[in-house]
């Protein structure tokens, strides 16, 4: 069948199982918000996939050729923006009551296709349940996992080894150089014998041995491998820049659509205004992808990171400027055209860094290590995502600070109007309008001394702007670097012997950077 089928084939089979067997559950679960039953079975369902992208990532590497691998990140991302967009946006308008009553029940083409009635209008339930939405991503996993076992072959490991020996020369011999003595006391595997710098699941080492102590052999030498990888410095300074390069935009972006919710802007409104941004989004992936692989990731990737500073700008501007309570796309045209073209552009810079980032991953990846590798420069890089949230959105709250003011109320009759009372406020300013506050009690009138949304994005554009300059020359040498500089087993090969040998291949690849 394959290395790499041989796990990604029964993975996706029991996926699809659970998928189908759950569905019922998981709604069952959802309705009565158990919320750690869900997390105990989604942790399941993430576990497999985890797995099967490893071995997804390995496979990509030996599908396409040295000179095309590049383009690996432009079919990851088209692939992963219609997922995101299909099990996100697609699921969550599809399963919205108001949404489907008033953008396709009452909608004269899409309602008759349908066969909504006048009656249909005020449905409290969307088109789609998330039973039935499982159910069907349930039966397209077993039919895809079919034809990828029936009519998908994989080369196999002698296949792969002879068109590597052809390429470099040797060199994929010497990237499984046998482990050392002191590497193999420190996994404290006794004896000897040469070690396969790859995990069952994404590697690509001889396959020798039997039995449960070639498998944990194999194990220990893929986490050996990936612990040579993370000291290696250009991976030090990849990092670096996968763990800062958000900081600038990660506020605005990431807050300004629960602020225009929080001003009163219909949520189906702004869920209709994604549906546009697909198309601009896998548009923006092909065009990052053919810039990336004709020349250097950099120019791509440093435009779309300057780009995207500027429509973060413009994004919290018009945050500011949208009118409260906006709910009506013909009400308000101006204010949501600006909104859909603003979310637009955004789209398309964040998925041109995004896009070119891939393709240096796939083009730097050691090949020798199938997917480990690939697998963990998407971690640090989703690492530089995930972990500034949570404190950002605490000095977020932090820095947002209510206060009550006189208005001429039956306490504060005695105040000069426009006098800062004592009473309490909210900090959200949908609880504000509606005037349970112990400020509105009082006859005062609530509003924000401080906004920490447009502080904090404010600070973070001034730090992106500094990160920008510093990038010019970082994230330029970086790209610059040769592909031995990424290689951690190349340096235990022997000086002047296969492991110093390129062939063309990988010459040109290096060639395309400069």
């Amino acid at each position: 069948m394959g290395r790499r089928k041989s796990w990604i084939v029964p993975i996706q089979l029991l996926t699809a199982a659970l998928l189908l067997g759950c569905a019922g559950w998981i709604q069952q679960l959802y309705e009565a918000a158990d919320v750690v039953s869900l997390t105990g079975l989604f942790l399941v369902f993430v576990f497999l996939m985890a797995t099967q992208d490893i071995a997804v990532d390995g496979w990509a590497l030996t599908l396409l050729s040295p000179a095309n691998v590049s383009y690996a990140s432009t079919c990851q991302t088209v692939g992963q923006t219609t997922g995101i967009f299909t099990s996100f946006t697609v699921f969550l308008a599809l399963q919205d009551a108001a949404f489907c009553n008033k953008y396709i029940r009452a909608h004269s083409w899409l309602g008759s296709l349908i066969g909504a009635t006048p009656a249909d209008l005020n449905l409290p339930v969307g088109l789609v349940s998330l039973a039935g939405y499982m159910r069907f991503w349930g039966w397209v996993f077993a039919a895809v996992t079919a034809a990828i076992a029936l009519f998908v072959r994989e080369r196999s490991e002698e296949e792969l080894e002879a068109a590597a020996a052809a390429r470099h020369d040797g060199d994929a011999r010497a990237l499984r150089a046998p482990l050392s003595g002191e590497e193999r006391a420190l996994l404290g595997m006794a004896g000897s014998g040469s070690g396969s710098a790859a995990s069952p699941a994404a590697g690509s080492g001889s396959g020798g041995g039997s039995g449960g102590g070639s498998v944990m052999s194999e194990l220990a030498d893929a986490y050996l491998g990936l612990w040579r990888v993370v000291r290696l410095p250009a991976v030090w300074r990849l990092s670096v820049l996968l763990l800062t390069y958000r900081l600038g935009v990660l506020a605005a972006e990431g807050a300004a659509s629960l602020k225009l919710i929080d001003k009163g802007v219909a949520k189906e409104a702004l869920a209709f205004l994604v549906l546009f941004q697909f198309p601009v989004e896998l548009l923006s992936a092909v065009v990052a992808g053919r810039w990336a692989a004709s020349r250097s990731p950099y120019w791509p990737f440093m435009t779309g990171y300057v780009l995207r500073l500027l429509t973060a700008g413009a994004t919290v501007a018009l945050t500011a400027a949208f009118p409260a309570g906006a709910t009506s796309l013909s009400e308000h045209r101006g204010a949501f055209g600006a909104l859909a073209a603003v979310s637009l552009a955004t789209s398309f810079v964040s998925y041109l860094s995004f896009t070119a980032l891939g393709s240096f991953f796939n083009t730097v990846s050691d090949p020798a290590m199938g997917g480990a590798y690939l697998t963990l420069l998407n971690t640090i890089a989703n690492m530089g995502y995930l972990l500034p949230r949570t404190p950002m959105f605490w000095v977020m709250d932090m820095l947002t600070v209510p206060r009550c003011t006189a208005a001429g109320g039956a306490d504060a009759a005695a105040v000069a109007a426009g006098a800062v009372l004592p009473y309490a406020c909210p900090k959200k300013l949908s609880d504000m309008a509606r005037g349970d506050s112990e400020c509105a009690a009082a006859g005062g009138v609530c509003s924000l001394a401080s906004d920490g949304y447009y502080i904090m994005s404010s600070v973070s554009l001034v730090v992106g702007v500094g990160l920008a300059l510093a990038y010019l020359g970082f994230v330029w040498r970086l790209m610059r670097l040769p592909l031995s500089s990424w290689r951690a087993t190349a340096a235990r090969a022997p000086a002047g012997g296969a492991g110093d040998a390129r062939g063309n291949a990988e010459i040109e690849a290096e060639k395309k950077w400069l």
